[in-house]
């Protein structure tokens, strides 16, 4: 049995529902552990570090108060640990419910399934314990020899039109016990991570185009990537040699290209003669040093969801919103809106002029089949209007807008 990964982690089962009998709590080796509802969890967090905190959902009532006192509790003391939701079988955890950790900052696993016996519980304990330990350090080769890795799509969207522009290619990672881990226990940086991304994505490409047309696809790569001298003629040697290829959007995080300008400056002028370019991705608070520039190589500005949500509720959001709009359009830059999960959000930045929009409003990511079936299906029709260079969303949504205009 594999043991955790540090000496007697210590763990808090806030388990208001009495799903996980006593008895089974009292074989976890080598765990420190408690239960109790969110007011022993504040004793727990006051008195040492937590490694864990499993929160079990009562099928009854699975977004129950208790639940989200929790969380709230877990954000109030600063929580820096993992969440894991302990669900019975076939019950999932309720969105709402991975909604308000998420916005509350907090990292959350996916749910796991209620063991059914005092030995299974260790097991999966004893598994959460060593995937949290090893985190962004995971081992990345386990990870690619076992085929856990994949590539999923979410469509970006015109504002105006409510064309399907394109898509971006985003990471996951499968865990046979766990299912699809959050992306941050992948660390991105690693040259395997760049490798897998690049050779995934140009085989999907050749996968999608002939059955559906040329769909814009972004892909996530980091500066350090390009540091390498003969990275570009690596990359644009892997590149299909197709004339039908248009291309990738290579997205690189806002904070990494402000503090290497002049590197993603000068990699953007390499790519471009290959029909790649690059997406300034993420921009947040640190957009000014995007201003002022002589010249602006990239094509593309993405706001980071942490400024579009709630933003038709915020005006300091909205601002910085339009500001960072009016420099993409300064520069004759697309600019894209990301985490649009309401309609009221969706109005208020296309309001504010942005050019596309990404988010569960309209799509969450799925894998390339998915995305096939899609545009083959009569929604997917609506997808893959080559000729006029992008897909249309269904009729529902434009329905859906309207809706919203009137409220």
């Amino acid at each position: 049995m594999t043991q955790p990964s540090t000496a007697n982690p210590k763990i808090c089962f806030v388990d208001e529902a009495n799903l996980i009998p006593a008895s089974w709590l009292g074989g976890l080796s080598s765990i420190q552990y408690e239960i109790g509802g969110h007011a022993r969890l504040r004793e727990m967090l006051s008195a040492g570090t937590l490694e864990l905190v499993i929160i079990t959902l009562s099928p009854a009532t699975p977004d129950e108060t208790e639940a989200c006192a929790a969380l709230s509790e877990l954000a109030d003391q600063h929580y820096r640990g993992w969440v894991v939701p302990c669900v019975q079988k076939n019950l999932r955890a309720p969105g709402p419910l991975e909604e308000l950790a998420q916005r509350l900052g907090l990292r959350v696993l996916p749910p796991l399934e209620l063991p059914s016996s005092r030995e299974g519980l260790q097991r999966a304990v004893n598994t959460i314990l060593e995937i949290c330990s090893r985190g962004a350090a995971a081992k990345i080769s386990d990870a690619l020899k076992g085929r856990c890795l994949e590539l999923w799509y979410q469509p970006k969207i015109h504002t105006g039109s409510l064309l399907m522009k394109g898509a971006e290619a985003l990471l996951r990672i499968k865990h046979p016990t766990l299912g699809m881990l959050p992306p941050n226990f992948v660390n991105r940086k690693d040259p395997q991570i760049s490798d897998f991304v690049v050779r995934q994505a140009i085989a999907d490409w050749k996968c999608l185009y002939p059955r559906v047309g040329h769909i814009e696809t972004a892909i996530n790569l980091p500066i350090d990537f390009f540091r390498v001298q003969s990275a570009v003629d690596s990359l644009c040697q892997l590149l299909p040699d197709d004339r039908s290829f248009r291309g990738f959007l290579i997205e690189i995080d806002s904070t990494e290209i402000s503090a290497n300008l002049q590197l993603a400056g000068n990699v953007a002028d390499q790519l471009r003669p290959y029909k790649l370019a690059i997406s300034v991705d993420d921009t947040g608070e640190e957009w000014p040093s995007l201003s002022g520039l002589r010249s602006f190589p990239f094509v593309e500005i993405k706001v980071d969801k942490t400024l579009i949500v709630g933003c038709s509720d915020d005006p300091s959001k909205r601002s910085v919103c339009r500001h960072i709009v009016q420099l993409a359009d300064t520069y004759g830059a697309r600019s894209v809106a990301e985490g649009v999960e309401t309609w009221a959000d969706f109005l208020t930045v296309r309001e504010l002029g942005f050019d596309l929009v990404q988010g569960f409003l309209f799509a969450e990511p799925m894998r390339l089949e998915e995305l096939v079936q899609t545009c083959w299906s009569g929604r997917g029709n609506a997808f893959a209007d080559e000729a006029a260079g992008a897909s249309r969303l269904p009729d529902i949504i434009h329905q859906a807008l309207l809706e919203g205009e009137r409220r």
